[in-house]
């Protein structure tokens, strides 16, 4: 378990360290977005803490569970191939990648799955604030998924309904 994988990030209340404006502005050509940064062995701080975390710890996971603050509705999604991962997480609202979409180059997510490893990344609202309905979908999630993946016993704990989309449709 990796809590933060960007603390000089969270600690500035910030998701890209040093410079967010990349995100925004077309003249700022510096993306230091860790997310963007995978497989990529670029020699800047957050090039360097994704070749690490992905050496020393993704390498060798059984499954990535991804959790991110979302602005909206929480929602987990991934690739088709790993649909009963994403259901598993337990939010009310899924997605999935067709077989057909890759992921973006460099992106966690794309990383993640060229090496085969199982993936599911969770949206979690209200993005920024700690809320107990969140923490509660987070914890409850985690623990799905290391029950889907037979580490620990149990049966999952899913809402009473789950709606299930298409990425693109």
């Amino acid at each position: 378990f990796l809590p933060v994988l960007n603390p000089i990030a969270m600690r500035m209340h910030s998701q890209d360290y040093p410079i967010e404006t990349a995100r925004y502005r077309a003249s700022v050509t510096t993306d230091c977005n860790m997310n963007r940064k995978w497989g990529l062995g670029e020699d800047s701080y957050a090039g360097i803490v994704a070749d690490s975390v992905a050496e020393h710890f993704v390498e060798h996971a059984d499954a990535v569970v991804d959790l991110h603050g979302w602005s909206s509705v929480s929602s987990a999604w991934g690739a088709a191939v790993d649909r009963d991962l994403v259901l598993a997480f337990g939010l009310r609202v899924s997605q999935l990648r067709p077989a057909d979409v890759a992921p973006t180059p460099s992106m966690f997510e794309a990383y993640v799955q060229s090496k085969g490893i199982p993936f599911v990344l969770a949206e979690l609202a209200p993005q920024n604030l700690l809320d107990r309905t969140t923490i509660g979908e987070c914890e409850r999630g985690l623990l799905n998924v290391m029950r889907h993946l037979n580490i620990l016993d149990g049966s999952l704990v899913l809402p009473p309904e789950q709606v299930l989309t298409t990425m693109g449709c």
